[in-house]
């Protein structure tokens, strides 16, 4: 891959709480000191080292850098901390996951479809600058709380693909969340 400018984001962001952890990475809640904005701080776990999760973390980083698509999270900057763990900044979005919608019941039909319709433009505008999610699911479609309603943002690029670069996927494995995979 081609080389990936880095700056110190600890004097730039301020986490104010963490509102998540996954499997890699840890998600908080933090201020952009420059423009005055709440902003998602998604940073490596300190007891995670892979070299594999760095470079897809690297990856998702340079993929989001690129777009400017009203349905996919929006990206702010990306670095390292105070720590030298890596970082992705993006836009803090209210609202919930389709997943966490979908825990308290099924919407109805005009809600399932407003919700398809504006994930199939995010995934439209990624396919055509070509990037594949690869992990499309009810948990990486965001319902963002806007004015006029819900505005559906696809999260998590984390195992995406750009341009066909397969150098982090290992041959005859598979990737992505077993239930949603097809």
């Amino acid at each position: 891959g081609r080389a990936f400018a880095m700056e110190s984001l600890a004097e730039r962001f301020v986490i104010e709480s963490r509102v998540g952890t996954g499997g890699t990475a840890e998600v908080f809640r933090g201020v952009d000191l420059r423009t005055k904005r709440v902003v998602a701080i998604k940073r490596i776990r300190s007891d995670y080292s892979d070299r594999v999760a760095r470079a897809r973390f690297e990856r998702e980083a340079r993929i989001l850098a690129g777009l400017d698509v009203p349905h996919v999270v929006g990206y702010v900057a990306h670095g390292h901390d105070a720590q030298r763990r890596f970082c992705l900044v993006t836009e803090w979005l209210e609202g919930e996951t389709v997943e966490k919608l979908l825990a308290r019941g099924l919407p109805g039909d005009w809600t399932a479809l407003q919700i398809l319709y504006e994930a199939a433009l995010g995934l439209t505008a990624l396919h055509e600058v070509g990037v594949i999610h690869r992990d499309v699911k009810p948990g990486n479609l965001f319902l963002a709380t806007a004015e006029g309603g819900a505005l559906v943002k696809i999260i998590d690029l984390g195992i995406a693909l750009a341009d066909g670069d397969l150098s982090l996927t290992a041959h005859n494995t598979v990737v992505g969340s077993p239930v949603y995979i097809s």
